[in-house]
């Protein structure tokens, strides 16, 4: 994984596994795009990876693919520092 610019993960709604928040922070990505339908999972993984990883929130989309339901998806697009 370490000759790839970026990293797209679709995760649960448990967000990413420890494992693949490693890969993130250890690999060569310059960029990372996250979508997410778990809004608490969204923001415990970009903590971690923004705090430890050396990512910053370079653009962030939130879609509301279900009308008349408190769920929304959100895309998130990370740069590395």
């Amino acid at each position: 994984y370490n000759n790839f610019d970026t990293l797209l993960v679709d995760p649960p709604r448990d967000g990413l596994s420890s494992t693949v928040c490693d890969m993130a922070m250890k690999g060569t990505f310059s960029h990372v795009i996250y979508v997410s339908c778990g809004r608490r999972a969204l923001l415990r993984d970009l903590a971690i990876l923004c705090d430890v990883g050396g990512f910053d929130v370079a653009d962030l989309a939130v879609i509301d693919l279900f009308p008349g339901t408190d769920a929304v998806e959100s895309l998130v697009h990370l740069k590395r520092r």
